[in-house]
């Protein structure tokens, strides 16, 4: 019978490091860690901006804590610190990132929260680049630990709905799986889906990669989540048509010309295509009061529009702003990722992190047009953040699966020298 594959040996050949005694252990570690930040415990533990959550929430930050300073210390040990500065060196503009977010320690609204947010965002992104380094096939380290997320939520929801289902409120009935919220539940199965269709041919996989699926279709319809659906509904079109671009090459500038043709007529039209994909979702066009909320933030942003509020300080004193019988006072995050870095770190921020962000993707788009169809997959995976965060919060986040991800992939997409298969494989890996 065919299983899924050991998470202690996410790849089949490593380099000098992955032939020491502790390598196996150190990709366990990386497995723990990016599945206790994906929320994996989340019904246990809580999580920071989860008010109430778990009963051992004040663990949380402790255990996130070690994780962080168990991967920076291998990170800096002998026999990986060459790699950690190099894959730094590579990644100059998240430095510059990482940069501006420790620095708004000066001008916070909340100068000790904000340092230890930013802190606990450098052990996240340490987290990140230890995967890359650590766990072989970076892909398949993450589709089949994607895939345990996946199934564990299924099983939560259907064995225990008190936890894995909404119990109450607008969204009752809705599946949340490991997660305190649909939407979030929702967003991991999509990643999850972009990931495994990006690798369904792979050796081992194959055998379990359409239960697997019709699994993470069942939780995605169950979730209920419009923003979940229409992030799928753009990460399988890019992944779709990157990978026709991949591998026509005769025709790629004719594919470049169709796009953007297809872009001038939704440009044009764009009100009318946003209001019947809103239809067809059945959402209003304040996307369930997102739009209203954004609206009253403008002005804030506009107060300080150049360095923000400080890093995740404003929601934190939002009721300051707001008032304490305001529902706007009770949120925790703007629904909008672009919204929260401008609240955040204002629009020197939001250029930083957007070049980053952009950066990677012409990277990965340059590697899949090369013939990578792992740098394909992943691109396809950036595409489906971006949608997301429209609707929530993605990128540069503290304690957050996804971001490790994020900064995995990116250390991938920098490394030019690396062949089109995964980091730290002594061959290709057949796709």
């Amino acid at each position: 019978m065919t299983t899924l594959p050991d998470l202690a040996s996410a790849s089949d050949v490593t380099d000098e490091v992955g032939n020491a005694p502790s390598a196996k252990w150190v990709r366990l570690f990386c497995s723990v860690a990016f599945l206790f930040f994906l929320g994996a415990l989340n019904h246990v533990f809580g999580s920071e901006d989860e008010a109430g959550a778990g009963p051992l929430k004040a663990l949380f930050l402790p255990i996130a804590l070690l994780i962080q300073l168990i991967a920076i210390a291998l990170l800096v040990s002998p026999s990986h610190l060459h790699k950690t500065l190099d894959a730094l060196r590579r990644n100059r503009i998240l430095l510059l990132a990482l940069g501006v977010i420790l620095m708004s320690t000066f001008w916070s609204n909340d100068p000790e929260l904000t340092l230890r947010r930013a802190l606990a965002l450098v052990g996240t992104t340490a987290v990140g680049i230890l995967i890359y380094i650590d766990a072989g096939d970076i892909l398949k380290f993450f589709g089949v630990n994607l895939a345990l997320f996946v199934v564990g939520s299924v099983f939560v929801a259907l064995a225990f709905p008190a936890l894995g289902t909404h119990t109450e409120g607008i969204h009752v009935g809705s599946w949340r799986g490991l997660l305190g919220f649909k939407n979030q539940a929702a967003w991991v199965t999509v990643l999850f889906l972009i990931v495994w269709i990006g690798m369904r041919k792979r050796a081992g996989l194959r055998a379990v990669t359409y239960p697997l699926l019709a699994v993470a279709f069942l939780l995605l319809f169950n979730t209920r989540s419009a923003t979940g659906f229409a992030a799928f509904a753009a990460g399988i079109a890019a992944l779709c048509g990157l990978s026709f671009y991949r591998q026509a090459h005769a025709v790629r500038p004719l594919l470049l010309v169709a796009f953007g043709i297809f872009a001038l007529l939704i440009a044009a039209d764009f009100d009318a295509l946003y209001t019947q994909g809103l239809e067809t979702l059945g959402r209003d066009d304040s996307l369930t009061g997102r739009t209203l909320l954004w609206t009253a933030l403008q002005p804030l942003i506009e107060s300080r529009p150049w360095f923000g509020n400080g890093y995740l300080a404003f929601w934190d004193h939002a009721s300051d702003y707001f008032g304490d019988s305001s529902w706007m006072g009770e949120l925790v995050h703007a629904h909008n990722a672009y919204i929260d870095i401008l609240l955040d770190v204002g629009v020197v921020g939001l250029i930083t992190q957007l070049s980053f962000l952009l950066g990677i993707c012409w990277k990965l788009l340059s590697k899949a047009a090369r013939g990578d169809s792992i740098a394909t997959t992943m691109l396809a995976v950036y595409v489906t953040l971006g949608v997301i965060g429209i609707a929530g919060e993605v990128f540069f986040r503290p304690n957050s699966g996804i971001w490790i991800m994020v900064v995995a992939f990116a250390c991938y997409a920098t490394n030019e020298k690396a062949p089109p298969f995964s980091a730290g494989s002594a061959k290709p890996v057949s796709t």
